[in-house]
C-alpha cells in the first residue's frame, strides 16, 4: 500500500532523537548565557566618605574652629606712692592746722601749718592754694586766696615730724558786697600738689561775693602776728 501511494515514510530512530535533544539543549544553554551576561552587568562600586558633624571635629593646632575662650587680662593696680627722702612733700605726707589768729582794724592774720608726718624729710617751695569751703561738703566759698608774690619763696626742707608755715591774711569786708556765709574751714593745696588738705575752722564766716584772702609763700618759721 505504501508503494501504491508512491510515498516514502522515514521513521526516526532512538539515536536520532538523542542527538536532536543534545543539540537543542546546547542551543538553549548558549542563549541563556548570552542573556545573563547582557542583563546582569555589575556597576562599579563607589565609596562615599561622610564628614563628621562640626561639633565633633578636632581642631588642628594653629587653626581656628570659629570659637575661642578669651583669657581675662590681669587688672592693673596702682601702687601706693610713698614719700621719697628729700623729694617734694606729697599731700599724703602732710597734715594741716592753724595757729591762733590775731586781728586789728578789721583784718585777721594766722599761719597755716603743714606738718610732715612721714618718716623722711621732704621739701616745699612756693605758695599753697587756699580757699574757704562750706555746706558740709567742701563747696568753695568765694574766690581763692590771692598769692603774695612779694614774699620770699625759698625751698624749705621739712624734717620728719617738722612743720613749715604759710602766712594768711583775711581782710575786712564791705557788708554790702561780702555776702557773709558760714564756713567749715579751708581747703589747702600744698605747693606742686593736685590733692588737697582740709583744715577745719568751724567758727569762721566767709565772704562769698568778694576776695578777702591773701597768702604768703611757704617759710621755715611762722610769721609774727
Amino acid at each position: 500500500m505504501a508503494q501504491t501511494l508512491g510515498m516514502s515514510i522515514h521513521r526516526s530512530t532512538p539515536t536520532t532523537r538523542f542527538l536532536a535533544t543534545v543539540i537543542v539543549a546546547v542551543a538553549l544553554a548558549g542563549a541563556l548565557a548570552g542573556c545573563t551576561s547582557t542583563s546582569h552587568t555589575t556597576a562599579p562600586s563607589t565609596t562615599v566618605t561622610v564628614a563628621p558633624p562640626l561639633s565633633s571635629r578636632t581642631a588642628t593646632p594653629g587653626a581656628s574652629t570659629g570659637t575661642s575662650t578669651a583669657t581675662p587680662a590681669p587688672q592693673a593696680t596702682t601702687p601706693a606712692v610713698s614719700q621719697r627722702a628729700g623729694a617734694e612733700c606729697l599731700t599724703s605726707s602732710l597734715t594741716g592746722s592753724l595757729t591762733a589768729e590775731d586781728g586789728a582794724a578789721g583784718t585777721e592774720t594766722e599761719n597755716i601749718v603743714l606738718t610732715n608726718h612721714s618718716a623722711v624729710p621732704c621739701t616745699l617751695q612756693g605758695w599753697p592754694g587756699v580757699s574757704w569751703v562750706g555746706d558740709g561738703n567742701g563747696t568753695q566759698i568765694g574766690p581763692s586766696a590771692v598769692l603774695n608774690r612779694s614774699s620770699a619763696h625759698a625751698t624749705v626742707t621739712i624734717q620728719a615730724g617738722g612743720s613749715a608755715y604759710a602766712f594768711l591774711k583775711i581782710t575786712g569786708y564791705n557788708a554790702d558786697t561780702c555776702q557773709l556765709t558760714k564756713a567749715d574751714g579751708f581747703r589747702v593745696y600744698p605747693p606742686g600738689q593736685s590733692a588737697s588738705l582740709f583744715i577745719a575752722a568751724p567758727t569762721d564766716t566767709a565772704c562769698s561775693g568778694l576776695s578777702e584772702l591773701t597768702v604768703d609763700a611757704i617759710s621755715a618759721k611762722p610769721a609774727a602776728l
